[in-house]
């Protein structure tokens, strides 16, 4: 057993190092064809909107901007739909889309960092953008009040800030007023830079937060930020988790029968779009992959996000599948019971668990049964995917249970055995050879599960690399490392359980003998 364990062993570390060396070729050679080809002159790939009907024009999830769009391309051939600005650069850099609505803020900065995007020359239409408040929430006039006090110029000094590429003066102000007003929360785009975003240790950072903190100062409030994706953001006010909202959003009808807002700053939708080709100069293969490797792991510590995503994946994952595992054989305690009722429950609650997608019941969990709540969202993850393991495991164990032959209750309740001892001494240690290894396979699955999570605003290890990718605006090497991490974690797992079922074995059999 011993020796065909390490084979396996040697055979996924094998596979692995192959992995590792075919998707870094990958990553180098598409690198080479993005972006080893630098403009003297940007000119857009598309110059007006006739030659955009017939092509793919993307946006953020939870963007409802396809009118507005279809007002000047009425012929769009696909709308398609992303959860940060980095995946729709991505997107565009390498051919999935053919443009994407943004604003100008994230223009600017996109344009200004590549030399192989390009702003579209005509703007859709003018806008605004503005911190969206809670229909309930009572204090917004005073709110109004106090940024209509600070000066324009200050407010436009703070744009420029974090608008520009000088990073060394991207320093949050710290909230040293006393609060004597209360607090308010605030939910916050983790990756909408530079409007609002976190570094590798958590800080919110950008100029929406930094303008809520002017007029929070003024108002001697403190301001509790709770970064989260941009789909979510509105989604959060609605349910009572935040009483604001900021990360980019701009003033729309659609938005407005939902929240109130306060606006701070005139923008305009505008488009995205490759600058078109010519020649440029040569490309390092694998300087470029040290540099992003550099900039994905060591620039501002950002190896202490992907630990700490990794952590939080282990915490929800072993949670989830200790606590998972004892309830289903509570769930298998109650169904020997012979009680109808209770085996319909049962049978009903795992049809209900089976035909609900992961995401569908952990929001309906964060954002409507613990609305109201201050219960934390990794631990709301922890009970959404305890509900979601137990009726798997259930499964398993039932199933291996009615797979022992029913002479085996019979021969032991002859020798005197009780039915639950009988079941608890002779049933269950041969079931356990059966369902143990497919217990391995679900555990395995469940951590790739939670990778989910970051719907609810927690940080996993998924959610801390599209975090990177949103500082990078870069996606193969973020996205390679943290498969390499998903793969090794699930083979860990998969070993210790593996382990762990030989122990359990090994004890078992002594407590038989005796």
């Amino acid at each position: 057993m011993g020796v065909m364990i390490l084979k396996k062993s040697r055979f996924y570390v094998f596979t692995a190092a192959w992995l590792v060396l075919a998707v870094l070729f990958l990553t180098a050679s598409v690198t080479v064809m993005a972006e080893g080809e630098a403009t003297a002159e940007r000119t857009p790939e598309y110059a007006s909107f006739e030659e955009l009907n017939g092509k793919t024009i993307s946006m953020l999830t939870g963007a409802p901007f396809e009118s507005l769009i279809s007002s000047k391309v009425p012929d769009v051939k696909e709308y398609t739909y992303y959860t940060s600005p980095s995946e729709l650069l991505m997107a565009l850099r390498t051919g999935k889309t053919d443009a994407f609505l943004n604003n100008t803020a994230i223009a600017d900065l996109y344009v200004n960092q590549y030399d192989d995007v390009a702003l579209f020359p005509e703007p859709l239409k003018e806008a605004v953008f503005g911190c969206g408040f809670s229909k309930n929430y009572k204090n917004l006039p005073e709110w109004e009040r106090a940024l209509a006090e600070i000066p324009a110029d200050d407010i436009e000094a703070v744009w420029n800030k974090w608008t520009s590429a000088d990073e060394s003066k991207k320093i949050m102000p710290k909230q040293t007023w006393k609060g004597k007003a209360g607090k308010i929360r605030v939910a916050v785009g983790d990756s909408m830079q530079p409007a609002a975003y976190i570094n590798a240790a958590g800080d919110v950072l950008g100029f929406e937060p930094e303008i809520l903190l002017m007029i929070a100062k003024k108002l001697d409030y403190k301001v509790e930020f709770i970064p989260m994706e941009f789909a979510a953001l509105i989604a959060s006010v609605e349910s009572g988790k935040a009483d604001v909202c900021a990360g980019s959003l701009i003033i729309t009808e659609e938005r407005q029968k939902v929240l109130n807002f306060l606006p701070y700053h005139e923008t305009a939708f505008v488009l995205i779009v490759r600058a078109e080709k010519s020649s440029g100069e040569g490309y390092s293969l694998f300087g470029g992959i040290t540099d992003k490797l550099r900039d994905t792991l060591i620039t501002d510590g950002r190896y202490r996000l992907i630990l700490s995503g990794m952590g939080t994946t282990v915490l929800v994952s072993l949670l989830s599948g200790v606590l998972g595992l004892l309830a289903a054989f509570g769930m298998v305690s109650l169904n020997r019971m012979k009680r109808r009722w209770i085996s319909r429950l049962i049978a009903a609650y795992c049809r209900v668990i089976a035909g609900l997608p992961v995401v569908v019941i952990l929001m309906l969990l964060y954002y409507v049964v613990f609305a109201s709540s201050d219960i934390s969202s990794t631990l709301v993850a922890v009970i959404g995917f305890t509900m979601i393991f137990a009726p798997k495991a259930y499964a398993l164990i039932s199933n291996a249970v009615d797979a022992i032959d029913r002479g085996q209750m019979e021969g032991a309740l002859a020798l005197g055995y009780t039915e639950k001892r009988a079941f608890r001494r002779i049933i269950l240690p041969q079931a356990r050879k059966i369902y143990f290894p497919l217990l391995k396979t679900q555990f395995s699955l469940l951590i790739k599960e939670t990778s989910v999570v970051g719907y609810i605003t927690v940080t996993d290890l998924t959610r801390a690399g599209d975090i990177i990718r949103g500082h990078t605006l870069e996606a193969f090497v973020p996205l390679l490392l943290i498969a390499l991490i998903y793969f090794f974690l699930t083979w860990g797992m998969a070993t210790a359980i593996e382990a762990g079922s030989r122990t359990v074995e090994k004890y078992m059999e002594k407590r038989t003998d005796k």
